[in-house]
C-alpha cells in the first residue's frame, strides 16, 4: 500500500511542472494583455492632457484677437500684424516661449522670437484649422541657448482664428510653450499606471493562479482515479485473460479425455486378456489404438504450447487441410471412404486458432467417417461466408435424428454404442476459445454439413 502511494505522489510531483510551466505562460500573456492595454491608456491620457492645454488657451486667444480687431487703434495695421501684436500680452505669461502666426493658406507670417525656417502648416493640420478644432503637439527639442545642451520639452498649441461676421478663417496662432509642467502631469499619470497595471497583474495573477490550481487538482485527482481503475482493468482482464487460458486449457483436456476413452477401453481389453486368443489382427488393433493414443496427447501438447506463446506465425489453410488430411487419413482408407479437400477462398490464421481448429475439425472429420456407410464421401471445404472465414465438414451418413438436433452441442446420450455424447459440446467451447462457432448448416438422409465459423 505504501508503493502505490509513493508511486502516486511521485506522479503527482512529475506532472506538476508542465503544470506551472502553463501557468507561466498564462500569467505572461495575461501580464502582456495589461502591459498593452496600459500603455495604450498612457498614450490617450497623455493626449488629453496635452489637448487640454489647447482647450484653455483657445478662448483667451479668441478674445484677444477679436478685441485688437475691435479696437481703432489697430486700423491701420495689417490682419496678421493686427492678431500677432494682440497676443503678445499672452506671451508675458510665465513658460511661454515663443508665438507664431501663420495665414489662411497655411504659410508662416510671423512670430516672436523671430524664427528661422518654420514650416508651414501640413495639409492635415489645415483639415483641423478649416474645421475649427484646436490641436497640440507634446515634443523634446535641444535647446541652443541652453549651455549644457540639456533636453527640453516644448508644447505647441496651435488655435485657429475666424472672423466673427462671415466666419472666414484669417490665421492660426501657434503658441511654444515649457511642456515641464506636462511632463509633471505625464510623470503622475505613468506612476498612476504602474500601480494600477501592478495591481491588476497581481491581483488578476492570484484570482487565476488559485482558480487555475484548484481546476487542476481536481484534474489531476481525477487523472489519479482513471489511473487506478485503469490499473484495476488491467488487473481484471489479464485474471480474465488467465480464467480464459484456464477455461481453454480444460475444454482441450476434455478433447483428450474423450479422444482417448475408446482407443484406452480397447487396449485395456487385450491387456485384461493377458494375450490369451489374440492373433495378429487384435494386436495390429492395440498397436493402432496406442498409436492412435500417443498423436492426441501430441496434439493436445502442440495446442498448450502455442496457446502458451501466443498468436504465433499465420498458418495457411491450405497448410492446415494438408495436416488434417494426414491425420483422417488413415481411418477413412481403412473404412473406404473418399476423403475429398477443397479450398475455395484461401486465407490465413494464428498458429494457436490453427491447432484448436484442428482438434475440432478433427473430431468433426472423424464422426463423419464413422457416420458414412462403406464407400460414402467426406468433404471438408474452405470458404468464406460474409467476409468471415469458414470451414466445412460434409458426410454421406444418415445425418442427426430429431432429438439429437435440438441440442447439438450440449451433452446428451450418444447414439454410438461406445460414445459419450459430449463431442460437439467440447468442439463448440473449443470454437469459442478461439473467437469461432460451430454450426449445423443441414442435416439428412443425404448427410450432414457442419460449420466453423471464424
Amino acid at each position: 500500500m505504501k508503493v502505490k502511494t509513493k508511486k502516486i505522489g511521485f506522479s503527482a510531483r512529475k506532472s506538476l511542472g508542465p503544470a506551472l510551466a502553463l501557468l507561466g505562460l498564462v500569467l505572461i500573456v495575461f501580464g502582456s494583455i495589461i502591459g498593452l492595454l496600459s500603455w495604450q491608456l498612457r498614450d490617450d491620457l497623455r493626449d488629453s492632457v496635452v489637448q487640454r492645454s489647447s482647450e484653455i488657451w483657445a478662448p483667451l486667444t479668441r478674445f484677444q484677437v477679436q478685441r485688437a480687431l475691435n479696437q481703432d487703434l489697430f486700423e491701420a495695421f495689417e490682419i496678421e500684424d493686427t492678431i500677432l501684436y494682440s497676443l503678445l500680452d499672452t506671451y508675458e505669461v510665465d513658460g511661454a516661449l515663443g508665438v507664431y502666426v501663420f495665414d489662411a493658406n497655411g504659410q508662416f507670417i510671423s512670430g516672436i522670437p523671430n524664427p528661422d525656417g518654420v514650416q508651414p502648416l501640413s495639409a492635415g493640420e489645415m483639415v483641423l484649422a478649416k474645421a475649427k478644432r484646436n490641436w497640440a503637439e507634446h515634443q523634446s527639442s535641444v535647446d541652443q541657448a541652453d549651455k549644457e545642451g540639456g533636453l527640453h520639452s516644448i508644447l505647441l498649441m496651435s488655435i485657429p482664428l475666424f472672423d466673427e461676421n462671415d466666419d472666414q478663417l484669417l490665421a492660426v496662432a501657434r503658441y511654444l510653450m515649457d511642456g515641464a509642467e506636462i511632463e509633471g502631469e505625464f510623470g503622475k499619470i505613468d506612476r498612476e499606471l504602474i500601480w494600477q497595471a501592478a495591481g491588476a497583474f497581481f491581483g488578476g495573477g492570484v484570482v487565476i493562479s488559485i482558480v487555475f490550481l484548484f481546476f487542476f487538482s481536481r484534474l489531476r485527482k481525477t487523472q489519479v482515479e482513471l489511473e487506478m481503475r485503469a490499473k484495476s482493468l488491467s488487473e481484471a482482464n489479464n485474471e480474465l485473460a488467465m480464467v480464459a487460458k484456464t477455461s481453454a486449457v480444460g475444454a482441450v483436456a476434455s478433447h483428450l479425455i474423450h479422444g482417448l476413452k475408446n482407443p484406452l477401453a480397447g487396449v485395456r481389453q487385450h491387456i485384461a486378456t493377458g494375450g490369451e486368443g489374440l492373433d495378429d489382427e487384435d494386436w495390429e488393433h492395440a498397436n493402432l489404438a496406442a498409436v492412435r493414443m500417443q498423436r492426441m496427447i501430441n496434439d493436445v501438447v502442440s495446442v498448450l504450447q502455442s496457446d502458451a506463446l501466443g498468436e504465433g506465425d499465420a498458418i495457411g489453410v491450405e497448410d492446415m487441410l494438408e495436416t488434417l488430411r494426414n491425420k483422417i487419413a488413415e481411418p477413412a482408407t481403412k473404412n473406404r471412404i473418399q476423403l475429398n479437400m477443397e479450398s475455395e477462398h484461401p486465407y490465413s490464421l494464428s498458429t494457436r486458432k490453427t491447432s484448436i481448429a484442428l482438434l475440432i475439425l478433427e473430431n468433426l472429420a472423424a464422426n463423419g467417417i464413422e457416420a458414412c456407410p462403406m464407400g460414402g464421401e467426406v468433404t471438408i471445404r474452405s470458404s468464406e461466408i460474409d467476409g468471415r472465414p469458414s470451414i466445412e465438414v460434409s458426410d454421406s451418413g444418415p445425418g442427426f435424428s430429431a432429438e439429437a438436433r435440438e441440442n447439438i452441442f450440449k451433452p446428451q446420450q450418444s447414439s454410438k454404442p461406445d460414445g459419450a455424447g459430449i463431442g460437439l459440446a467440447i468442439c463448440q467451447q473449443l470454437a469459442r476459445h478461439i473467437d469461432a462457432r460451430l454450426l449445423l448448416v443441414e442435416t439428412g438422409l443425404s448427410g450432414s454439413t457442419l460449420r466453423l465459423v471464424f
